[in-house]
């Protein structure tokens, strides 16, 4: 399912443009009524819509035209908490955490690195719709960032995971840093200074309603195979610089009692402790990678002894730094670990 606001976009522009219901949804089993009432549609509906409207608008870009004809903070509450949020940082992770409350096929991680910030974008089975999402959601996080620095910027980079399309010259009208296509992943990389970015549209009772829903929609999604506060919690470690938030700072960020979040995770089958210390190695082996010695990184995550953090990496690796470093016989990608 997906929120049903990009359909009532794509409604409300192609009929100002003179095409009849008809054309946007054959196949479907879409009403006007029903996306103007619906909160969300069925992702096969939406997809089809997609096509229909890339067949009626074979000269335009539908990704940009959606993301250039929408409010984002009036979209959904994932709008509200992006735009209430504190800093940039905050922002980017409400929108990786609500992403999947917002479409059930569609994520996004944020990296926290050194020098440089990733999103990543995962979409699942979207054939011909893939381009459009990305253009979508790539202009909607260029235009959250810029809005709350309150300027353009050129110094990010933005990549494509597909063949430069038709419509290709439309990325460098609507994007404002590099461009590159048939790239390893869909997503974006700019500089990490940009997190720490206090947002002047930060209003404390909507980022606290903001992140109550959120907690409510995670909880909603809990089920057999799902484990919605142990991804969330993956998803915020990733997204800052050690030493890595406690239990508290991240209970908060759900607006629970860190007594609620425990029980959530142990229900889930996992642990604070467990992944936590997963982020933490994970940051171990970037820095192992750009050449800082065990001391150096052992003081950067936060231990008060490099012996504890040479037992705990052994723990989790099952070899000492210098051996797991030896044993890197291919150079490696830092933001892939």
């Amino acid at each position: 399912m997906i929120t049903s606001v990009y359909a009532r976009v794509l409604h409300r522009e192609l009929r100002h443009r003179g095409f009849t219901d008809q054309d946007l949804f054959s196949g479907t089993s879409l009403t006007e009524e029903r996306i103007w009432t619906s909160e969300r549609l069925a992702n096969r509906d939406f997809l089809q819509l997609l096509s229909n409207a890339r067949e009626q608008l074979p000269g335009e870009s539908l990704g940009f035209l959606i993301a250039g004809h929408q409010n984002q903070p009036a979209t959904s509450m994932m709008g509200i908490a992006m735009y209430s949020a504190p800093t940039i940082r905050d922002g980017l992770q409400a929108m990786a955490s609500y992403s999947t409350l917002t479409a059930d096929y569609a994520r996004s991680e944020l990296f926290a690195g050194p020098d440089t910030a990733t999103i990543k974008l995962h979409f699942d089975n979207l054939a011909d719709c893939h381009d459009i999402h990305v253009e979508s959601v790539l202009a909607m996080i260029q235009d959250y960032i810029e809005s709350v620095m309150g300027r353009p910027s050129s110094a990010a980079e933005f990549f494509m995971s597909y063949a430069p399309p038709a419509l290709a010259e439309c990325y460098r009208q609507f994007l404002h840093g590099g461009i590159a296509f048939n790239e390893s992943f869909d997503g974006i990389t700019f500089p990490a200074k940009w997190l720490a970015i206090r947002s002047p549209f930060s209003d404390k009772d909507l980022w606290i309603m903001a992140r109550r829903q959120l907690a409510l929609g995670l909880q909603a999604k809990s089920g057999a195979d799902a484990a919605p506060f142990s991804q969330h919690l993956r998803s915020y470690m990733q997204a800052h610089e050690p030493p890595l938030p406690d239990i508290k700072t991240t209970a908060g960020s759900l607006h629970l009692s860190t007594r609620t979040l425990n029980r959530r995770l142990q229900e889930e089958g996992s642990t604070f402790r467990q992944i936590r210390l997963e982020a933490t190695h994970k940051w171990a082996m970037r820095l192992l990678l750009d050449d800082s010695n065990v001391e150096a990184v052992a003081l950067t995550l936060g231990y008060g002894d490099a012996s504890n953090f040479r037992r705990s990496f052994r723990e989790y690796t099952g070899m000492s730094p210098s051996n797991w470093l030896k044993n890197q016989h291919e150079p490696l990608n830092p933001a892939a670990l």
